[in-house]
């Protein structure tokens, strides 16, 4: 799927969690569209490609996200950036967010 909603599990905030790959908050609204209009597929290549840095507050989700690399986890009141370059050898680590708590798990990079 191109995003996973957890409506069950909500912080203090009561934001329910939304995993997806890239940041989804500046397309959101658009997940309901019918799934073969120009506007879905727009939908889609943002979820997979989005690279905006701060992504619009959507109030009722707490969205944890990849796809752009920083040196730690960025966690802000409304998105987590868990990106921290895994894919890059000997550069970056592998990190899970917990969530509600948003405490951060990172694992080195032990491939050769």
């Amino acid at each position: 799927p191109y995003y996973i909603e957890y409506k069950d599990i909500k912080n203090k905030d009561g934001r329910y969690l939304v995993v997806s790959h890239s940041s989804i908050g500046d397309v959101w609204e658009m997940r309901n569209l019918d799934k073969d209009s120009f506007e879905y597929q727009d939908f889609i290549a943002q979820v997979t490609n989005n690279r905006i840095n701060h992504p619009k507050d959507i109030k009722e989700i707490y969205n944890i996200h990849g796809h752009t690399p920083h040196k730690e986890a960025l966690i802000t009141d409304y998105y987590a950036d868990a990106d921290t370059g895994a894919c890059y050898e000997k550069l970056g680590v592998l990190t899970a967010i917990e969530f509600p708590s948003l405490k951060t798990i990172s694992q080195e990079n032990i491939d050769n």
